[in-house]
Parts: structure tokens; sequence; C-alpha cells
């Protein structure tokens, strides 16, 4: 009745957010590189014929030629690593678009598949129906194993929807997306999360909004038991916007580890998540010392220092020491601060 071939049985996951998870804005040219156990689901186009249109494909990391769809940089750096190191085929689709804002990434509550419109500009549902439409073509609403957020940069300042700072409803839309998530893949199991770099593309200001966003990033997982947090500060090479390739193929390397863990059964034998603060307070009464305790051990440097700052004042950490999960900052004098800070907009380059 009916021959098939070529037919794989694998893992799929789904990357989202603004540029940094679309990973293909750079000069650098796409090699013609596919691999038969990576699979992708190619973008809607305008098919007014009403015909089904079957889009599955092997997807490349930056279409150049009228290819299907493609991964970006890290997606398909991921999607490589996991194919070798399981021994599994991969489904990724990107669904991620540059410069936009998380109330962007939200479904029209009339027509979660809409699709409408040129861009996420001129139909802010455009980005949701997309990918639902995309999943659903796929056949995959109930095979989607875990969600890739890389989003915020567009967050840091005041023009959002609402008039206010970004960080200010960061948290609620997130709660609202990731639950339409839910509902239209019911079995995603696991959110993993970049935080953005400090003041990333310069859209922090002068005003901490961009520190604030991304605390509002670390402190996601304190909402979800299923989220893990990973920080791009310690990406290297850098980026001040985006990243070079090799900034983006680290963020494959962080990653990888955390989702063997967590849907192959693969037993970590250190830390593979930045270190995130659990309490800060002062350990006696003179209030010259500050405990810094941490979900994990972590690490001291002395030229780090000058990267704390108490309601926003810096210089006031005269040394630091770690026993464990525990940091504690010897301050210069006694203080009454209620904030503590690390790593200000200000201060980028002492790293």
């Amino acid at each position: 009745l009916q021959t098939v071939n070529d037919l794989v049985c694998g893992d799929a996951y789904i990357i989202d957010g603004q540029s940094n998870a679309l990973a293909t804005d750079t000069a650098e040219q796409s090699p013609p590189e596919t691999n038969q156990w990576i699979r992708s689901y190619g973008r809607p186009s305008d098919n007014k014929t009403g015909a089904a249109v079957n889009l599955w494909c092997y997807p490349v990391w930056k279409a150049q030629k009228g290819e299907k769809a493609e991964l970006g940089w890290w997606g398909m750096e991921l999607a490589k690593r996991l194919v070798e190191s399981q021994k599994v085929p991969v489904f990724i689709l990107n669904a991620a678009a540059g410069g936009t804002r998380i109330d962007q990434h939200l479904p029209n509550p009339q027509n979660r598949r809409d699709t409408s419109g040129d861009n996420p500009w001129t139909n802010p549902y455009k980005l949701y129906g997309s990918l639902l439409t995309r999943v659903e073509g796929a056949k995959l609403t109930h095979g989607i194993r875990a969600i890739l957020w890389h989003q915020g940069e567009n967050d840091q300042g005041s023009a959002g929807p609402t008039g206010g700072y970004g960080w200010e409803t960061y948290h609620e839309l997130f709660k609202e997306m990731a639950a339409s998530w839910k509902q239209d893949f019911p079995n995603v199991k696991n959110y993993y999360v970049f935080q953005i770099w400090p003041n990333s593309c310069g859209m922090g200001g002068s005003i901490g909004s961009g520190d604030m966003l991304r605390e509002r990033q670390r402190t996601l997982p304190y909402l979800f038991s299923n989220m893990s947090i990973l920080s791009t500060l310690g990406v290297r090479p850098p980026g001040g916007c985006h990243y070079p390739l090799e900034g983006w193929a680290e963020f494959a390397r962080t990653i990888q580890p955390l989702i063997e863990r967590d849907h192959y059964g693969k037993v970590p034998t250190g830390p593979i998540s930045a270190a995130n603060l659990k309490r800060a307070y002062f350990t006696g009464d003179k209030k010259d010392v500050i405990a810094l305790e941490f979900d994990q051990p972590v690490v001291w440097s002395e030229n780090l220092v000058g990267q704390f700052y108490l309601d926003d004042e810096k210089d006031k950490v005269a040394s630091g020491s770690v026993k464990g999960n525990v940091l504690t900052l010897t301050l210069k004098e006694a203080s009454s601060a209620k904030l503590i800070t690390y790593l200000d907009r200000g201060g980028l380059t002492a790293l």
C-alpha cells in the first residue's frame, strides 16, 4: 500500500528566543554541511493551493541557497554533539527571531496558529503561530523533550509593550509563554535558559535595568522545578552582542552535559551549570562580613573584589575567601546595606 524509506526515530528539541538563539547573523559563509541523523521541519511558506506540504528536511546552520530550515551555529553544533555522544537521531526546530521582546513570543489567545503578517512587528503573534504550525506539521507536538531559550537583550530597557521596564513583567510573561508551551507540547520535560551578557547589545543603559533583567532570569528556576540556567558571562571568546562562532560553539558545549544528564541518564562528575546564589547575609553583629551561599562549590580570585556593590556603591569589599559553597566577603567597614550586586553593568572589562 505504501513504501516508507529514510525512517529514523530520535529525540526532538526546540530552540527559541532572539538573535543569539537564531545564531545566524554573522558574516561567515555557511558550509554546505548536513547530517543524515539531524532533522528539522521548514518554515511555512505561502501555500495558497491548500495542498499538503512536507517540510521535513536535513537542516543547515545558516540557509543561503533556499534550504528549508536552519538551526543556527550552536543549534547545529549541539545536534552534532548529541548524535555523536548518544548515537541517536536528533530533531531541532529553531523558532527564534532577532531583536524580539519576550511578549512577541506569546500566542494569539484567539488563534494560536496565527501566522499572518510579514514579521513579529506587524503581528506579534506570528512567531508562536509559526512555531506551533511547524511542530504540528512535523507531528511532534507530543514528542518535544525540551525547549532551549536565549532571549532578553531587547527587554533590558523601557521599550516594552507596557511602557515600563522589561524586567518588571519578565517573570509573568515567561510563565504565560511556558504555560502555552506546556499546553501545546505537553511532554516537554525541561527548560534550559541562557542568562544574557551584562548590558548585552548596549541595551541595558546606565540605570541598572539590564542588571534587573538578568536578576529576573537568574531567579526563574524559583518558579520552575525543571529549569536550568546557563550563564553566558564566562563564554570565551565573548560577544558584546552577537558571539563569534567559537563563542556560540561554547553554548553547545555547556548545554550538552545538562541535556545528557536530564534525558540520557549520564551522571556528571562535577558541576555542569553556573553557580546560583541561594542567600546572602551578614555573619555577625558588626556587619562587616557578608556570606554568600551558593548551590554548589565556587572558587575565588582577588581580582573580583572590585566587582561587588553594596546598595550600588563600589569599593566596599576588602577581601574574600571560599569554603565549599560559601563565599565570605570581608568589608572595609561596617555596612547597613540591604542589597548586594555582583558585576554591575560597568564592570565587564575587569574580567
